[in-house]
């Protein structure tokens, strides 16, 4: 019974090859498929026939019997801005570089380290960066005696430019560059 379930896995491999060999994805990712073992076989349902047919940055790749929306092998790029693969969109942070070859995703079964968040680069993606959370430089009169007086140069973060945080320096609130 075993073997008729092997050549079966296997005609429906070499049709699936024939079907998709031959017509072209308009819109290829970037990227490559993973190399895979010749002995690995995955589960046999076939979720796409194009790279289109997959959401985010995964490609349609076979897992030696099936078509399935895989994460393309990363290429080798000098500095890693983005998700895999490397360098195909550069997702910047708003203090610093994103961690190197760290990823998250929205799904949360990718985290970031405590003290980073992780960073999308737009709603239809699944995978982002890395990035540190901002937070308010050192105050540098902290135990200044305002008498209860502050100057509110802005209210919030939001009243602020970007790349800016609405921080308590001395005697007043200001926008002063997060750290």
């Amino acid at each position: 019974m075993m073997y008729i379930w092997i050549y079966v896995t296997i005609g429906i491999h070499f049709i699936q090859d024939a079907t998709t060999q031959g017509m072209s994805d308009d819109n290829p990712k970037p990227g490559t498929c993973p190399v895979l073992p010749p002995d690995t076989v995955g589960t046999c349902a076939t979720e796409c026939s194009f790279d289109s047919d997959c959401p985010g940055v995964k490609k349609c790749c076979s897992n030696n019997c099936a078509y399935v929306c895989t994460f393309p092998e990363p290429e080798f790029c000098p500095t890693c801005c983005g998700p895999p693969p490397c360098c195909s969109t550069c997702i910047t942070c708003e203090i610093g570089e994103p961690q190197p070859n760290v990823y998250c995703n929205s799904s949360n079964q990718l985290v970031c380290a405590k003290s980073f968040y992780c960073k999308i680069f737009s709603p239809n993606e699944d995978f982002g960066v890395c990035c540190k959370v901002p937070h308010c430089p050192v105050d540098p009169v902290p135990n200044s005696n305002c008498y209860g007086h502050y100057h509110r140069y802005c209210s919030d973060d939001s009243s602020c430019p970007q790349k800016t945080k609405c921080c308590k320096q001395g005697c007043s609130y200001k926008c002063v560059g997060a750290v």
